[in-house]
């Protein structure tokens, strides 16, 4: 009973399926009608026989033929076989011309209001004419009477076919643009987030070293010269320190420059593990030099973690394809605003000083511009 009940609510949301299955079950019905009313007529059951090949062959045909010529075909030959049947019934004595209705709804579910409306008047006068032809004693107000009963019941019903589709019309136009408008949305959204990825990725091309992926010099000037004048209006100390990696020069000529391109990126990702929980400024701003920006550091606290990330590159160790280990080291200056310089141009000097002092010292070791000033 379930594949049934199925079936029929997939129909009854698909009119026009359901109107050549209808047309099945009519063969049916026009059958016993015959038989009941004249017996098994040949001609009459001829006429239902050849009715219910055309159904079957529409149903079977319909990849074959376009949809209007099957629609026009089923209408043709509706209202020949309600024609024959009330030709055979005898004319205006007859009730089997309520078949017409058949015709006629079926012409506005296929077709429309405008096509069911011409199927309307057709019948009206293949029925005038079949009257005229059978029954010779009939009336004009009789004939008249029955048109104005047949058209009176027959336009509602073509009217209510034709809400009934552009009902179903309205609501598949508007499932239709609902399903546009999920589609537009979901495109928007993709275009949205790539325009967004794209953006983040222009801009962190912009200030970043591919390399190391430390902010680039560009970054860093424009960055140090803003944070000095925050610590200025803040009132607090700001410390700047720069390292350089101890023999990179030697590094390169003796193992490559894919090496010394590893050995940035080392260091580079140590020092952004090193620096990750703060709010400091990390760059690469030279080929082997690198700069911290450190906030609300006064010179003593600077030292202390610019000493700690000179100990921690140093535990860096890159393997080499000869299974050789080479140990990475850099050198570190630290200078301090205000206490050593009051604008950044000066500030990045003083820093750059004492890493020169730190690479004549030995090496592998951070110095302050508060050891030089004292040493003078």
């Amino acid at each position: 009973m379930y594949p049934l009940t199925r079936i029929l609510t997939r129909m009854l949301h698909k009119p026009r399926k359901l109107v050549f299955f209808l047309r099945l079950c009519n063969t049916v019905l026009i059958s016993g009608l015959v038989y009941w009313f004249y017996g098994w007529d040949k001609f009459l059951l001829a006429c239902v026989s050849i009715w219910g090949l055309i159904t079957v062959g529409l149903i079977f045909l319909r990849r074959m033929l376009p949809y209007r010529t099957r629609a026009y075909l089923a209408i043709g030959s509706d209202l020949l076989l309600s024609s024959l049947l009330v030709y055979a019934g005898g004319g205006f004595s007859t009730d089997l011309y309520a078949f017409f209705f058949w015709g006629v709804v079926e012409a506005g579910i296929l077709l429309g209001w405008r096509t069911g409306l011409l199927v309307a008047l057709l019948s009206d006068v293949l029925y005038v004419l079949i009257i005229l032809a059978v029954s010779h004693d009939v009336s004009i107000a009789q004939l008249f009477t029955r048109l104005l009963f047949f058209t009176a019941e027959t336009l509602p019903l073509i009217y209510c076919t034709h809400l009934e589709t552009m009902h179903r019309l309205q609501n598949l136009e508007k499932g239709q643009l609902l399903r546009e408008k999920e589609r537009l949305i979901r495109e928007l959204e993709t275009i949205t987030r790539d325009l967004s990825n794209y953006t983040f990725d222009v801009q962190d091309r912009a200030v970043l070293d591919h390399l190391t992926q430390l902010y680039n010099q560009t970054h860093f000037h424009n960055r140090l010269m803003v944070e000095v004048e925050k610590a200025r209006q803040g009132g607090y100390c700001l410390s700047l320190a720069l390292f350089d990696i101890d023999n990179f020069k030697s590094l390169n000529d003796t193992y490559g420059h894919q090496f010394g391109d590893e050995v940035l990126r080392s260091v580079g990702t140590k020092i952004i593990e090193i620096t990750k929980n703060s709010d400091f400024i990390t760059a690469r701003i030279g080929g082997e030099e690198i700069a911290i920006i450190m906030p609300n550091l006064n010179a003593e606290e600077g030292y202390r973690f610019a000493d700690l990330v000179c100990k921690r590159i140093a535990e860096t160790v890159i393997k080499q394809e000869d299974h050789e280990h080479v140990q990475v080291t850099v050198s570190g200056g630290i200078a301090t605003f205000p206490d050593h310089a009051e604008d950044a141009r000066l500030l990045t000097r003083l820093a750059d000083l004492a890493l020169y002092a730190a690479k004549a010292q030995g090496k592998n070791r951070v110095i302050s511009y508060e050891d030089l000033k004292l040493k003078d």
